[in-house]
């Protein structure tokens, strides 16, 4: 609750940013339930549909022009991104209904796994600051990356129509690798610099990505910094035999795997280098990624 100039109460108002295809209707048919919770709190609330990509950023724009105090994502990660992109520097709360096939930041989050429990947060949470990450003009929350992961994500994105995303995240790795050939990188983190051949380097904000892979496991989400991971280029039997250590970030173990931390990471390549943020394809090298401590508001339990 809060108290305007007047001295007198009034209640948060609350936007849901809802995209309808999230979770293969998941989301869509959420609605409903969000509603009857809303209407039994007596909260001023709106819900609004997205119709096409990088709607959930316009929408979420406009609900910080017309006053709401919490925009709330129901949909995936991709959603997220989103309603991160419209609020980012607002003076707005930012809550999550995980509802994709990934959901890999509200795993960071420790979000509970029930509607009911989610709509409790959102309305009785804390509000925890939350850094960003910049990349080609575009804000992330959770990772971004590139080399054969880059890859995988945009084969993902055609398999998982027809099958869950872990399981469509596997097979697309399994096809990339039998094409995919290591990447020349030079890569300037903050006061060092990293010169060879890679087979992907992440930046971690949040610890998961591609439907539960603990890619950056000592990352956190108001550390102010990324925690790097770099997998240099190695064999096909190899890279099959350390894959299943990235589901319980044991694969930083390895002597193949490189991490750091680093606010700031400007990378540059001679190759052909496609960037992954969040799970989506956000351009092509060179590039410059830096990190803003507590730029947003999120709502956890």
């Amino acid at each position: 609750m809060k108290r305007d100039v007047s001295g007198e109460n009034f209640m948060d108002r609350y936007f849901f940013v809802v995209n309808p295809v999230a979770g293969k209707g998941k989301a869509r048919l959420l609605k409903k339930t969000i509603e009857n919770y809303e209407k039994n709190l007596a909260v001023e609330y709106e819900i609004a549909q997205t119709e096409y990509p990088g709607h959930g950023e316009m929408l979420s724009k406009e609900a910080c022009k017309r006053g709401f105090d919490n925009v709330i994502s129901v949909g995936g990660d991709g959603s997220l991104l989103e309603v991160v992109n419209g609020v980012a520097g607002k003076d707005v709360s930012v809550g999550i209904i995980p509802c994709g096939t990934g959901n890999d930041f509200s795993r960071t989050l420790g979000l509970p796994g029930k509607i009911e429990e989610q709509l409790k947060v959102i309305h009785g949470g804390k509000k925890k600051r939350v850094d960003l990450g910049k990349a080609n003009g575009r804000y992330f929350i959770n990772v971004f990356s590139f080399g054969i992961d880059a890859l995988i994500a945009r084969e993902t994105q055609k398999i998982k129509k027809y099958i869950p995303r872990r399981f469509a995240y596997v097979a697309a790795t399994i096809k990339m690798l039998m094409t995919y050939h290591g990447v020349q990188v030079r890569m300037e983190r903050d006061e060092s610099v990293f010169e060879g051949e890679v087979m992907l380097a992440a930046f971690g904000n949040g610890q998961y990505y591609g439907g539960g892979m603990k890619i950056t496991p000592q990352a956190a989400v108001d550390s102010g910094d990324f925690q790097v991971c770099i997998v240099k280029t190695l064999s096909r039997t190899r890279f099959l035999r350390l894959f299943p250590k990235v589901f319980s970030g044991k694969h930083i173990e390895c002597i193949e795997v490189e991490t750091s931390r680093a606010k700031r990471i400007k990378i540059e390549s001679k190759d052909w280098i496609l960037l992954n943020a969040d799970g989506e394809i956000v351009g092509e090298c060179p590039v410059e990624v830096c990190i803003f401590p507590g730029l947003i508001k999120i709502l956890v339990p």
